[in-house]
């Protein structure tokens, strides 16, 4: 306590004091916060496209697939009703995307979706954005009584399988191997 001032005086001052040095902590700490909150935020947005999305789908092929598609074949893929393509973007740039079939049964029971692809940019990755688009993807399955869901993976894509996996997948449980008739899309090797 200063000599020349009054101790009641001396013990305001000081909760003055410790209150300012308080509230500037917390209101830094705050200001932190928040900085950090808008930098670790994902502004990653997810949507389903539909008909009036033909610019999206346009971008997905180009950036994913190195090829143009025009807006007449992009208006007739989405306004197919048994291809669902899930989308994530952020700032205007495609992050990645999901692409399904709904597969009519022929006993008419209730479809069978198969995912086709799941794909992020390598610079989005491990921002839990594949993650985010299986699960809508499952979900909307889900919300569409769909009778399962279905997706081909490699055995050696060990992240894919344990995204699978998280995602409460499961392998067939006869072990199924896959086979392939490949027409004029037979890929490179």
């Amino acid at each position: 306590m200063h000599r020349y001032l009054n101790p009641q005086i001396w013990t305001v001052l000081m909760n003055i004091t410790r209150s300012c040095l308080i509230f500037m902590y917390l209101t830094n700490d705050l200001f932190k916060t928040a900085a950090y909150y808008q930098e670790d935020k994902s502004m990653v947005n997810y949507r389903k496209l539909d008909s009036q999305d033909r610019t999206w789908l346009q971008k997905i092929v180009e950036d994913f697939r190195n090829q143009h598609i025009s807006e007449e074949k992009a208006r007739a893929f989405l306004d197919d009703t048994h291809i669902c393509v899930y989308m994530a973007y952020e700032d205007q740039q495609v992050c990645g995307y999901v692409l399904a079939y709904l597969l009519p049964r022929m006993d008419l029971g209730n479809d069978m979706m198969l995912i086709y692809h799941c794909f992020v940019k390598e610079e989005y990755r491990h921002r839990h954005i594949a993650q985010t688009l299986m699960d809508l993807t499952i979900k909307d399955a889900e919300s569409l009584n769909i009778h399962y869901t279905f997706l081909i993976t490699q055995d050696t894509n060990d992240a894919a399988n344990a995204l699978y996996t998280k995602l409460n997948g499961e392998l067939h449980p006869h072990n199924k191997n896959v086979y392939y008739w490949y027409g004029s899309g037979r890929p490179m090797e």
